[in-house]
């Protein structure tokens, strides 16, 4: 029980972050509730051949809890929702099974140290023991068992990491090209091809539309969809009624009236608000034009036919949900999907001839500019009619104007030279490009040298990081992990 953790107060610094790290960092398998054991489903899954039992299942899912309430700490309860804790609960049960194969252990001692650095549990920086019983009984809702071992277990993996990535080093060539990667600066000018701009050019037949719907059926099918009802409450109370009451005190009046009365429209009424249809939308296509985050619109389909949301609240007011239908996933036929395939089609063709536009357009741009190397590439674009356009600087991974964040025009900008300054043709989002180069900005090497220490240690991690998440990916492979938590949560008995 570490009983001299709870008496005495022990504060001494250790890799933490980099334990938080490992551990949010984890992929994802499902999502999580604890389990109700009243199923046929006799354990949780299995890994490496092996039984996890319900209990084991939930003693992991109750520490990967904790770990999100220390990192994430006020935010917790706004964001659980989101948090896939079940896939970090079998992501632990996999770590600590290799770390046993690994023989790696962490003593009581360690756990101390740990604790005892956290400045959560400690009075005027000192470790405060009924400090820690309090916050780890009322604010983790768990013993002081558990939450010790719910560290033991973060050393743990911080320990694996460690052994896993020791070799791993970089050198100052490794240090400055990451360095000039991320800093150096490029200028360009381009002409942009779109493919939108010959669409009205383009013409679709009935057997062309006949023929794709026969060869791609399974692309067109439409993904399981819902229809939910909404009613939106302004952040701002209603003057034109006599004693207009806050938002939230109209949010609770009307959750209050839904408990006896689920309809979403009559109860609206009521209070002065119409209830809104959304239509059929589903999650790769959802229905932002009523203003709710992605992630609230993902949360509606959780929830059953009839079904009421609690409040939701965002920046434009508060909603509450009502599913409405629910539609299972499709094949639509080639009436419903021709407009799709006309779409999709026109696309394909305009993307055909805008290429081919871009390459007739390089072909005679590099003859004029062979004829005549004084002329400019803006000139020679406007000879030929052709609109230019210019970046501002720019570094790796910034947004484009007129371009976007497109990593092919990047690496291509970046890949020319003041001996080869002139792309080839390159395909991005809208069409196809033509890059020149106008100027490069090179790296500061007086601010290079000064940050070059603290650069090479977060560059160091960032590759350890890379490599332990492909440790990982390998592990769960060989883990072949079987699921039934999953399974039970789509059939509500999880």
């Amino acid at each position: 029980m570490l009983k001299t953790l709870r008496k005495k107060g022990v504060a001494k610094k250790i890799l933490w972050v980099v334990a938080i790290v490992i551990i949010i960092s984890f992929g994802f398998f499902g999502t999580a509730n604890y389990v109700q054991k009243t199923h046929n489903v006799t354990s949780a899954g299995k890994i490496f051949n092996r039984t996890v039992s319900f209990d084991e299942f939930e003693q992991s899912l109750m520490h990967a809890r904790t770990q999100a309430m220390l990192t994430y700490g006020q935010n917790f309860d706004r964001l659980k929702q989101f948090l896939n804790l079940d896939s970090q609960a079998w992501d632990r049960i996999i770590l600590l099974k290799e770390a046993k194969k690994q023989k790696i252990k962490v003593s009581d001692e360690e756990v101390v140290r740990a604790i005892g650095d956290l400045d959560l549990f400690k009075n005027q920086g000192a470790f405060d023991s009924r400090n820690y019983d309090e916050i780890v009984r009322y604010y983790f809702k768990c013993g002081p068992r558990d939450f010790e071992e719910s560290i033991r277990d973060l050393l743990t993996f911080s320990k694996l990491r460690e052994k896993v990535t020791s070799a791993i080093t970089v050198t100052d060539e490794d240090i400055r090209k990451e360095y000039q990667k991320k800093n150096e600066k490029a200028q360009v000018s381009f002409v942009l091809v779109s493919a939108d701009d010959y669409k009205k050019d383009v013409s679709i037949d009935e057997k062309e539309i006949e023929q794709y719907y026969a060869q791609n059926k399974d692309q067109l099918r439409v993904p399981p969809s819902i229809n939910i009802l909404y009613l939106h409450v302004a952040l701002e109370a209603d003057p034109k009624q006599d004693q207009p009451l806050s938002p939230s005190q109209k949010i609770q009046n009307i959750m209050e009236n839904l408990k006896t009365n689920p309809d979403l429209e009559k109860v609206g009424q009521k209070y002065g608000l119409t209830a809104s249809e959304s239509g059929f939308f589903n999650k790769e296509q959802p229905d932002l034009k009523i203003n709710l985050p992605y992630e609230a619109l993902l949360a509606a389909f959780e929830l059953s036919e009839n079904q009421i949301s609690a409040p939701i609240e965002t920046p434009q007011g508060y909603y509450i949900l009502k599913l409405k239908q629910k539609r299972d996933a499709y094949v639509p036929d080639i009436k419903e999907a021709t407009a799709q395939i006309k779409e999709t089609l026109a696309t394909e063709k305009a993307r055909g001839i805008s290429k081919s536009k871009a390459e007739e357009y390089l072909r005679q741009i590099r003859e004029q500019i062979t004829g005549n190397p004084k002329t400019s590439f803006s000139d020679t674009l406007a000879t030929l009619g052709l609109k230019v356009q210019q970046t501002p600087p720019f570094s790796r991974g910034q947004y484009v104007p007129g371009i976007g964040v497109s990593p092919e025009f990047q690496d291509t900008a970046f890949s020319l030279t003041e001996q080869n300054k002139i792309s080839n043709v390159i395909e991005i989002a809208k069409g196809y490009c033509i890059i020149h180069l106008d100027s490069r900005t090179p790296i500061d090497e007086e601010k290079f040298g000064k940050e070059k220490e603290e650069f090479a240690k977060n560059f160091a991690e960032e590759r350890k990081n890379q490599v332990f998440g492909d440790y990982l990916r390998d592990l769960r492979i060989k883990a072949n992990l079987q699921d039934n938590i999953s399974k039970l949560r789509k059939q509500k008995l999880y």
